[in-house]
């Protein structure tokens, strides 16, 4: 820890975001850390999706910069689907 200075900036964030219709036959972190990159890194993913104890949503922990947005709607083709 260090007292706080009017210079002291973050520029960065984490944020969980849930992520729809991803198929159960590519869930990975591989693949979710491809996903995370279009609007940042990967953290963490949650427990629940990990145990395959949640299978509506894929739940990410993602780091973004400060002022970035995750709100974002994109459709994917998944083997040619």
């Amino acid at each position: 820890m260090v007292p706080w200075e009017r210079s002291f900036v973050v520029e960065e964030k984490h944020t969980w975001v849930r992520c729809r219709g991803i198929p159960l036959r590519v869930w990975s972190r591989d693949y979710f850390e491809k996903k995370a990159y279009l609007v940042g890194s990967l953290v963490n993913v949650d427990e629940a999706t990990i145990g395959k104890k949640e299978m509506e949503f894929v739940r990410l922990c993602i780091r973004l910069l400060v002022g970035g947005e995750a709100k974002m709607e994109k459709l994917l083709n998944i083997n040619g689907v």
